[in-house]
């Protein structure tokens, strides 16, 4: 049935696709309007996440991050598809200067909504890039294949992506792959969600195999795209990265694991 639900969905335009989710949300965003609200948490018609509780699995990334990677208060970090702020709230108690988090993001709203809520932060800032996604802005002005990142190299101890690379193709992929190595200081850590599987696998919620990526859809290609696990190491190797942890997600299970991380595959990778 779920998988049936899927495909009318994807099926339809996407302004239609955009007014069913602001309608869903609408009970919730009554609620958040006359409830006492919690800092530094979005309404709902905001969150192009999954479900769950914000501040919660906000916490629970970046606790893995505090786990896995060598950042300290002074860290500088970059946010790729910060939405709303999920990751970056739990950064405000966190960092201090010369610590600072930058984050970016493809839809206004929730760029201008974190400028706003993050204002008292000065060491937070946020930023709007027009990037064309056929799943969350099909009318953006700006190719993911060729976006710049208008970032001074060397700059980031810390670049985190949560859900953007499950919905790049290959050569959108490619570009921000050149880039993010440039960015990073020596020794420097990219932490990001995938869909990964081996060589040989098969998935049934990735039908269509295009070799080294598979498509969950094929009208709205970035929905949910997987790639294969050599794939991923070559394009990291050959842009000076290394993969040094890959946690799986437990979208390969069909059910919600209570100890892993998120329902994507993590991948950890060090600057060479």
């Amino acid at each position: 049935m779920m998988r049936f639900l899927r495909k009318i969905y994807y099926f339809i335009p996407f302004e239609l696709r955009n007014l069913i989710r602001l309608i869903f949300a609408i009970p919730n965003d009554i609620k958040y309007i006359f409830a006492r609200k919690k800092n530094l948490v979005p309404p709902k018609r905001l969150r192009n996440i999954g479900k769950g509780d914000f501040l919660e699995i906000g916490n629970k990334f970046f606790n893995h991050i505090i786990e896995n990677t060598k950042i300290n208060p002074k860290t500088k970090v970059l946010e790729i598809g910060c939405g709303c702020g999920r990751i970056s709230a739990p950064f405000t108690k966190f960092l201090e200067k010369p610590g600072r988090y930058t984050g970016f993001d493809i839809l206004p709203s929730p760029i201008k909504w974190c400028k706003k809520n993050y204002s008292e932060y000065e060491i937070f800032e946020f930023d709007y890039y027009p990037i064309k996604n056929d799943l969350y802005n099909p009318y953006g002005k700006i190719s993911a294949a060729e976006f710049k990142f208008p970032y001074p190299e060397n700059t980031f101890d810390l670049i985190i992506s949560i859900s953007v690379f499950t919905h790049m193709q290959k050569n959108e992929t490619e570009n921000y792959f050149s880039q993010i190595p440039k960015l990073l200081k020596t020794s420097g850590i990219l932490y990001a969600s995938f869909f990964i599987l081996s060589n040989k696998q098969k998935s049934d919620f990735f039908p269509y195999d295009n070799g080294d990526i598979l498509l969950h859809n094929k009208i709205v290609p970035s929905a949910n795209v997987a790639y294969r696990l050599d794939y991923i190491e070559k394009l990291a190797v050959i842009n000076g990265l290394k993969i040094s942890k890959i946690e799986e997600g437990w979208w390969k299970f069909g059910k919600k694991i209570e100890n892993f991380i998120d329902f994507q595959d993590i991948l950890i990778f060090e600057k060479q």
